[in-house]
């Protein structure tokens, strides 16, 4: 068994945005367990323990959907809670640029996998976000939130132009990503 996911990842400038951010993030000093700035993604379908002999069947319906896809720009703006900034539980930064196109190659993930019998389809509908952290405790949560929620942070645009199927390994430091394939969107892309 393999805990895999299907992400996106974001190019290294916008991670170092993120990176630095979280500096000032930080001396609020509030109990947030922090993702690891070279970890962020944008999770397009989380699979859990897949089976080894259903690997395969997952990656050639990520290739299928990457070469029937085409490549679309993004950027990274605002910040935000889930789910509601009383009660916040997970930190995120959003995501915005050609989200219809985002959402429709989720939606196509979504449904390839279930239509092969490989996964079930999400009940929640699809917000694009990269997590940045998780509530550990209330303590000085409430003047961070105010602040958080206030933070204009904004990237330039970005390309999109493949999808990455990770394997993630749970250790005590917090998750290790390790690509399993990666596969370039549109018909001309290499894989």
């Amino acid at each position: 068994m393999m805990r895999t996911f299907i992400a996106i990842d974001i190019p290294a400038k916008c991670r170092e945005l993120i990176r630095e951010r979280m500096c000032a993030w930080r001396s609020y000093r509030a109990d947030i367990r922090w993702v690891d700035p070279d970890n962020l993604h944008i999770t397009m379908k989380f699979l859990g323990d897949v089976p080894k002999d259903r690997l395969e069947p997952v990656l050639s319906v990520c290739k299928a959907l990457a070469g029937a896809g085409r490549r679309f720009s993004l950027f990274i703006s605002d910040t935000g809670v889930f789910p509601c900034a009383a009660n916040p539980r997970v930190l995120w930064v959003g995501i915005k640029g050609d989200t219809d196109a985002l959402s429709s190659l989720q939606r196509a993930i979504d449904s390839a996998l279930e239509q092969k019998g490989l996964a079930r389809q999400e009940a929640r509908p699809f917000l694009p976000h990269l997590t940045t952290g998780r509530v550990r405790s209330r303590r000085g949560i409430a003047e961070f939130i105010e602040g958080y929620l206030k933070d204009g942070i904004e990237s330039a645009s970005f390309i999109i132009d493949e999808i990455v199927v990770y394997r993630s390994e749970l250790t005590g430091n917090g998750p290790l990503y390790h690509p399993l394939a990666s596969y370039g969107l549109g018909p001309d892309a290499s894989s």
